[in-house]
């Protein structure tokens, strides 16, 4: 956030933090096989989730949660039905 790569925005549902225009740019200059996994993966949450809504998502997340194993199972029990 020090070197507006980061911005963060308040909502109702809580605080996001997303790219400014100065992300991309600074990505552009790392080399490391990390920041390419990263693009990639980044590539590919947006082909598949980026024209869903907050609701979509949340909708998404919740019916899939439980074929995503163990590394989940915190999340599961923190979205009980009593906090939907």
């Amino acid at each position: 956030m020090s070197r507006n790569l980061v911005e963060r925005k308040f909502r109702d549902t809580g605080i996001l933090y997303a790219a400014t225009e100065y992300t991309g740019a600074f990505l552009d200059t790392l080399e490391a096989e990390y920041i390419y996994a990263l693009r990639e993966r980044a590539a590919w949450l947006i082909s598949h989730f980026g024209s869903m809504t907050d609701a979509e998502m949340e909708t998404f997340v919740h019916s899939h949660i439980d074929k995503w194993g163990a590394e989940f199972e915190m999340e599961s029990v923190l979205w009980s039905e009593d906090s939907i």
